[in-house]
């Protein structure tokens, strides 16, 4: 099939407390892997070569990683 059924949206986090930034080098997190996170959503509006987007960034609070079984 060449129609997708669903799509993805990657979020940028910044986790600012040193006890997050520990326990993802400790599970050694990887880029594009699934977490739960607690903090605040925002978003700014920007514009590249004429074209606007919308760019949604988290706050992190805190933050687990969900296991893929």
């Amino acid at each position: 099939s060449t129609e997708r059924s669903h799509s993805q949206v990657f979020i940028r986090i910044f986790a600012y407390d040193k006890r997050q930034l520990e326990y993802l080098r400790k599970v050694n997190a990887h880029r594009g892997q699934r977490v739960s996170i607690f903090g605040r959503l925002s978003s700014y509006k920007t514009e590249y070569k004429g074209n606007s987007y919308i760019t949604l960034t988290v706050i992190c609070r805190d933050i687990s990683i969900i296991s893929s079984r």
